[in-house]
């Protein structure tokens, strides 16, 4: 779901399924997913990895989803 989200808006998507924090990177956007998800996993206790187009960290927190929402920001703004 995150990457045909990515896809379609030509950017990055995030979801958080289940525990799990999900985030897909459209080639368009150039970024990389598994770069982008250790940032933020570096900065939030989660751990998890990915290749360039999708990454996946596990032990996400419903109750953190606007953290980790201003963080993505923080860090698309710097890349």
């Amino acid at each position: 779901l995150a990457a045909a989200v990515a896809e379609r808006i030509q950017g990055l998507a995030a979801l958080l399924l289940d525990g799990r924090l999900v985030v897909a990177v459209a080639p368009a956007a150039g970024l990389h997913a598994g770069n982008v998800l250790k940032d933020l996993a570096a900065s939030s206790g989660l751990r998890g990895g990915g290749n360039a187009a999708l990454a996946q960290a596990g032990g996400a927190l419903p109750d953190q989803l606007d953290r980790y929402r201003s963080m993505l920001e923080r860090l698309l703004r710097e890349s």
